[in-house]
């Protein structure tokens, strides 16, 4: 497969996981992200010495639109992001010389680590009193929420090159000559 077939692969890996993750946020990300505006509104209150009512009315305004947003923005994100990582596999397949399955792994390992575990780590190490509070409030979902996305892509990737369905007809089509 050339390069841009896996950018095409990778496009429509992250854009099954975009929608997936944006019904998974409808769903049950929304919620959290509203309950977390009293906690937050609490805490800039107590260590920054804000009013209350203005934090929490300002920060309802931006989670409200956030949450009309997000199921609309994570499927064009992750397709982008899906190219990025679509392209990282057939990089890995080609240079390094590995199996499909195993390009596949190393770039959902990779997307997992660089967009996933590393944000979460680096935020941890920052050590903000507001960061800390809104980690702790997630608690261990932090880590599923943020690898979510990768794990999904990889499984989306998997199916996309190891299972037949209507996609194989765009990625097997060969160039039109004009």
């Amino acid at each position: 497969m050339s390069y841009s077939k896996s950018a095409l692969a990778g496009v429509l890996a992250g854009l099954m996981s975009g929608i997936l993750i944006g019904i998974i946020y409808v769903f049950a990300l929304s919620q959290i992200m509203i309950e977390l505006v009293d906690e937050i509104s609490s805490l800039m209150t107590s260590i920054y010495g804000v009013p209350y009512d203005l934090i929490h009315e300002q920060l309802s305004q931006i989670i409200s639109i956030a949450n009309f947003v997000a199921p609309i923005i994570y499927p064009v994100q992750y397709s982008l992001i899906g190219a990025l990582f679509g392209l990282l596999q057939q990089y890995l397949m080609t240079r390094l010389k590995t199996s499909l399955l195993k390009s596949i792994m190393l770039a959902g390992v990779v997307y997992a680590l660089f967009l996933g575990v590393v944000p979460i780590l680096t935020i941890q190490f920052i050590q903000d009193p507001l960061l800390t509070a809104i980690l702790r409030k997630l608690g261990f979902s932090i880590y599923v929420y943020s690898v979510m996305p990768a794990a999904l892509f990889t499984l989306f990737l998997y199916i996309i090159h190891f299972i037949r369905g209507p996609w194989s007809k765009v990625l097997e089509a060969k160039p039109k000559e004009y």
